[in-house]
């Protein structure tokens, strides 16, 4: 039951991160948050749904080097639909780690 909540979680995050990846950014957003680290992690570990959690727990360097860079982030520089997108990243990335 926790892996299929896991990956229910994560297949949200997937897909709040591609439609707002897709979506025009605010100046602000393209400037200051990175995603780029974050989005080849979870195209590498996530396939259909489900989370390869064995092989990003191999990759703690990435994920903390994603979470370094979140928190230079001045979030109320962000629009609303950007900072929830920011906090739901910032959220999983950080639930990653401690898996």
């Amino acid at each position: 039951m926790k892996r299929h909540l896991a990956a229910a979680i994560m297949t949200i995050v997937l897909s709040i991160f591609l439609h707002t990846a897709g979506a025009p950014a605010s100046q602000a957003a393209e400037t200051l948050v990175d995603n780029r680290i974050y989005a080849q992690l979870l195209g590498r570990y996530v396939q259909n749904g489900v989370v390869d959690y064995a092989g990003l727990k191999g990759q703690e360097a990435q994920l903390d080097r994603y979470l370094d860079h979140l928190a230079e982030i001045d979030t109320g520089q962000l629009s609303d639909k950007e900072r929830f997108a920011f906090y739901v990243n910032a959220y999983y990335d950080w639930s990653l780690n401690g898996t």
